[in-house]
């Protein structure tokens, strides 16, 4: 073996080992973000501690603050993976349907009505519902701009329909999901909130001459 082989036999050794410690960092931080949730679910967030969350992920108190400085970062990336895997599950099934009823109705039981029912579910729903509007704000904005994209993109085949009532795809886009994320706020039940769904629904079909 010549020199230069060898040298690229060691580089591709070196990718995979870098390959191979990527993907164990990776599913250990997943491991971690799936416990966290379900610490915070049990305990709500003012009552959760880095403590608790090392111990439901069966990792060190040191591998867990390797990976995240505190309760707050955690929260916060708990609430990116569960957006995430989201948004990857409605695009899923949004290509796979043609209505845009069906569609929207997809988006509700992947999304709000998801979101709704495990908030709900938490002995600290409250505590929850301020972390999303406090520690994770700057995250859930970020991940507005994606789901509102997301939409838009797939909403294009309605485009022309929109434009005879002065919208275009991005708009609409932009008021289902901002109106869907708005109509958990201060309601007394859970048909209160499917209500407003149904009736912003109806709103989305209109504006799309659907």
């Amino acid at each position: 073996m010549d020199f230069w082989t060898f040298l690229v036999n060691m580089s591709k050794i070196e990718l995979k080992r870098k390959s191979e410690i990527e993907q164990d960092m990776n599913e250990r931080k997943r491991q971690i973000l799936e416990a966290a949730w379900r610490v915070f679910s049990r305990y709500g967030l003012s009552k959760s501690t880095m403590n608790d969350i090392a111990r439901e992920a069966s990792v060190a108190r040191q591998t867990l603050y390797n990976a995240y400085d505190g309760k707050d970062e955690v929260f916060r990336a708990v609430v990116r993976m569960g957006a995430s895997e989201t948004l990857k599950a409605v695009e899923l099934e949004w290509d796979r349907l043609e209505s845009l009823a069906d569609k929207i109705d997809a988006f509700y039981r992947l999304g709000p009505i998801s979101w709704y029912d495990i908030i709900e579910q938490s002995p600290d729903a409250a505590g929850l519902i301020e972390g999303f509007s406090g520690i994770a704000a700057k995250d859930l904005q970020d991940v507005a701009a994606e789901w509102v994209d997301m939409i838009a993109l797939r909403m294009a085949p309605f485009e022309a329909k929109m434009a005879k009532k002065g919208m275009k795809p991005r708009e609409v886009a932009d008021f289902l999901y901002s109106g869907a994320k708005a109509a958990k706020y201060d309601t007394q039940s859970r048909d209160v909130f499917l209500k407003r769904l149904s009736v912003l629904k109806a709103s989305v079909l209109a504006l799309s001459g659907e």
